[in-house]
């Protein structure tokens, strides 16, 4: 696991800015459980590898606030978020010529491939791989307000929001052949290509506004209203 994060800003009597930033890169190695037979001749022997996922994220944050008077404040917020997923396993093929359900045609796995028919059915084992790329983006304003009513403390806040969110998904399996680590290698031949299974992608938009009052007549209590509305318009 590797993790990066910095932060920098500036202030003086009446604004305050920040920036942050936040980088990870992480792994994650999930394989499967082993028959007791495997780990009697290893104990650290595994059933089919590799099995791992892997996330790489860059994040940007950006916060400021700007007074207006003694009564006044805005605040300023905006972000940009990128994470990618992949995912890499190694399977066995329960299709093959071993499969106790397979009926068709015997066919010379010593021989030259000649169609995707002829791997598919010699190929012990198959990779599978996929990636996810989320990309995520925003911004908000926050004004408060803070001015008596009939010399009584009052806070009003309005504020508005954007979000705008991006998500691509693909997934694809190549036949493979198991070796003596039980770790999958791909079979090169023109018949063995790269196959996507899905691919997929959508999009997301959300507008908000809002306004929240606060009115306290005396210090033990307080009145507190609030009204919002929120459009969003995701899209496949």
């Amino acid at each position: 696991m590797k993790q990066l994060f910095g932060k920098a800003g500036w202030q003086d009597e009446l604004t305050d800015l920040d920036i942050s930033y936040a980088w990870a890169d992480t792994s994650l190695i999930g394989n499967g459980a082993a028959p007791e037979s495997l780990l009697a001749v290893h104990e650290s022997a595994f059933y089919t590898f590799p099995d791992s996922t892997n996330n790489k994220l860059n994040f940007v944050n950006a916060t400021g606030s700007i007074s207006c008077g003694s009564d006044l404040l805005v605040a300023l917020n905006a972000y940009y978020r990128h994470l990618v997923t992949r995912t890499n396993n190694g399977d066995l093929n329960n299709n093959n010529y071993l499969s106790a359900d397979y009926s068709g045609p015997d066919i010379d796995c010593g021989a030259p491939f000649t169609s995707p028919v002829d791997v598919a059915y010699c190929a012990n084992a198959i990779n599978r791989a996929s990636m996810a790329t989320q990309k995520t983006w925003g911004f908000g304003a926050q004004l408060p307000e803070s001015r008596a009513i009939l010399k009584l403390k009052n806070q009003l806040v309005v504020g508005a929001s954007y979000d705008h969110s991006t998500v691509d998904y693909n997934q694809n399996f190549q036949y493979a052949a198991l070796t003596d680590l039980r770790t999958t290698l791909p079979i090169i031949d023109p018949s063995n290509g790269v196959e996507t299974v899905t691919s997929i992608g959508g999009t997301s938009k959300a507008l908000g506004l809002y306004a929240t009052d606060t009115f306290s007549p005396n210090p033990l209590f307080a009145y507190h209203g609030r009204a919002g509305v929120t459009t969003a318009s995701p899209k496949p």
